[in-house]
Parts: structure tokens; sequence; C-alpha cells
């Protein structure tokens, strides 16, 4: 107490601000537990090691660092992720938080779901995006892109029926408005009326629905498209589940946000002008061919369904300029849907077959150029469609791999 009282450099420093934050937000959880029956908890407060213990369940590098449950990033699909189970909550309300410690630098197409679930509906693998939903109560996404509905990069929501709902835009390094010091997440989940709130840094957004009704008894933490160089930080911190009794969100004296719920009867006015974004740099190394073949195709095929009105399969197009290394992942599902005949939809106009093969061709070029340690491991689903065309089988070769 003498060398904090004598020294301003003291506290100034960066651990002893980071240990005073903890405390306070353990402080915050003591408090918590004064109004209701601790269900689970986990400050990871262990040494750094490569088991997280304490019943969790990962999959590839997740693992203990600097007392927080730390993501070793590889740019894989639905990896790095982690679960862990607790006492079944089969109806009334409960309350879940837990610290955010991540941190984007120039991620541009990612997602990191934050999930509350039935472990007995949710998926074993993930395979499909639509995986992720099974089984799944409180299904909230920080991410990107194409992955979050073509929002922009930082957009905290949730997903319901497969539509993201974009609720704010946090911790992005490159916009110093958004990035909030040890952000915590706070959710009360009431089961009986599928409803959740969410708090997050003084705000609260009530009355957002849950994906799936049903017990829960499983917290999951997913990353998807998340490259090691995308993000300066990448850890979670100070979990707690507790049993509800009064609730600390309502009482709350932050802004009261309701989630937006769209108009049926609006009629929003349609533009008539080119919406494919070719005026100014393009990225990549064919711009030439992009500007004039590819993105008209991509205008005239793709963008009624992936643009700027609705994003199906939440991918949107209108907003690519060129190839540039944080859209891949789109280009690569582009030529996974291209080549596989899944895009355009049947009942849709086809591409011709001289301008399929120009933009597989261009894509295949462009993605040369990156080499292999700028793009991501390929999923099964992808490996099996590569394979599809390169012997001209028309097998499911997924099964096999």
């Amino acid at each position: 107490m003498k060398v904090i009282s004598n020294s301003c450099k003291a506290v100034s420093s960066p651990l002893l601000i980071r240990n005073t934050a903890l405390f306070l937000i353990g402080c915050c959880f003591l408090f918590c537990a004064a109004d209701g029956q601790v269900i689970f908890k986990d400050n990871f407060n262990r040494a750094n090691s490569g088991s997280v213990g304490n019943g969790w369940i990962t999959t590839e590098s997740v693992f203990l660092r600097e007392n927080a449950l730390h993501f070793q990033l590889d740019d894989g699909e639905f990896r790095p992720r982690a679960s862990r189970t607790f006492p079944t909550w089969e109806g009334g309300a409960f309350k879940v938080s837990f610290r955010l410690n991540w941190l984007r630098k120039d991620e541009g197409t990612w997602c990191f779901y934050m999930q509350l679930g039935n472990s007995s509906k949710m998926a074993k693998s993930l395979v499909y995006e639509r995986d992720l939903a099974k089984g799944v109560g409180v299904n909230l996404a920080w991410g990107g892109r194409d992955l979050v509905g073509g929002e922009e990069p930082g957009s905290f929501g949730y997903f319901k029926d497969g539509n993201f709902h974009k609720l704010l835009s946090v911790n992005d390094a490159k916009r110093d408005d958004t990035v909030v010091e040890n952000p915590v997440v706070m959710l009360e989940i009431d089961l009986d009326a599928g409803i959740y709130a969410l708090n997050f840094n003084g705000k609260t957004y009530p009355g957002i629905p849950l994906e799936n009704k049903g017990p829960i008894d499983t917290i999951r933490f997913v990353t998807t498209g998340c490259s090691k160089t995308g993000f300066l930080k990448s850890s979670i911190d100070e979990l707690l589940v507790l049993e509800e009794k009064k609730s600390i969100i309502a009482k709350t004296d932050g802004e009261t946000i309701k989630p937006a719920v769209p108009d049926p009867f609006k009629v929003e006015k349609q533009s008539t002008h080119p919406r494919m974004q070719t005026s100014g740099e393009l990225a990549g190394v064919d711009t030439k061919t992009f500007k004039e073949h590819l993105a008209p195709l991509l205008e005239r095929h793709c963008v009624g369904c992936h643009g700027p009105d609705k994003q199906k399969a939440r991918l949107r197009f209108d907003g690519v300029r060129g190839f540039q290394i944080s859209d891949r992942h789109l280009w690569t599902k582009i030529y996974e849907q291209l080549s596989h005949g899944e895009m355009p939809p049947e009942d849709e106009p086809q591409l011709r077959s001289s301008d399929k093969a120009k933009l597989l061709a261009w894509i295949v070029k462009e993605q040369g150029v990156l080499g292999a340690s700028s793009t991501r491991r390929l999923d099964r689903r992808e490996f099996g469609s590569a394979l599809r065309d390169v012997t001209g089988l028309n097998v499911d070769f997924s099964g096999f791999l």
C-alpha cells in the first residue's frame, strides 16, 4: 500500500490496472452470487497450459494463457472452439456473464460465436453453417462481412433462423470509438418466455428471441475464419453462470435499446444504379477482368439475392472490390457454389459456360498469387467439391474424408 501511495508510476502500471479491473469484476460476481446460487464459474486463474482442464472440451488450439481461455487462431472453419457443460436448466431464468477480451486488427470476414444450448441436441461435429444452430438457445456472434450478413467488421449481434441481427459495433482497432477495455457480456435468459436480454458496456438489449427453446446445459465458443494475424486479442475470461433471483440488467442505469423489428409495410426504394463497387482502386492482380467482365456478371446473376436488399445464406457480394485478402473466404464460397452447380439457383437465369469458366479461372489465378500461407485449409465439403471438379465424377467425396 505504501508503494502505491508514493508512486504514480505504480498506479499506472498496465499489470496493476489489469489486476484492479479483474478485482472489480470479481467483486461484481460476488455481489451477483449474493442474489442467486452459482451454477458454474471459471476464472481460468491457473498456470499456463496446453490443456484447459476443469471439464472443458476443446478442438484445435485452445489453452490457458495469462489466466484466460486463449484461442490460438489458424484461419480454420468452426475451429478452434471450446465448450463446457453445467447442471441442466429446464425452466425459469438464469444469468451468464463473461469477459470478451477480443480485439480486431484487420480481419475482414470472420465470426466468433458465443452460444448456450442443449448438449443432447447440439451438433457434435460442425460441417455446415446450419449445424451451428442445432440445439442452441442463445446464439450471439461477433464478426464481419459475409459471415454476419454482410455487416461491417466488428459487428456484434445475434442469429435467429439463419439471419444475423446487428446490435452494435465493438472492438475494432481501426475505429477507436468502438474499442472497449475489458468488456463484460452479461445475459439474462428466461426459458419460460423464450427470450433473453443482453447487457454490454452499460447498454441493455432486451427481448431477444432464443434460437431454439428448451433446456440449456452447455456454453460453447466457436471461431470461424479467424486468422492468426487478424486479431490483437482473442481470449475469454471470468465466466459465471448464476441462478436468477433478482434482475441485475433490469436495474442498470445504462441505456435500454430494443432489437430492431422490421416494418412489414415499409417499402424500400430500390436503386437503379449498378451495385457492384468498381470505381476507384480495386484489389488483386487482374483487376481489368474483374471490372470489365466479372463485376457485371455478379451484378446480373448474384447481387439480387446477395446484396443490400437481402443476403441469402448470409452472403453479400455488392461490396466486393476485386480480390482482397480479407474476402478470400467469400471467393472460396463463390468458387465452390459455381463449380458444384448450386449457384445461380435452377429457377434463375444461368451463366454461359464461357462466363462461368472465366470466373472460375480468375478466382484460381488470384488465390494462387496469395500462396498457401495466406489461404485457409479447405473443409471436407470444399475438398470434396474440388475432387469432383478434378475427377469429373458426380460423387459425394466428403463422406470418405
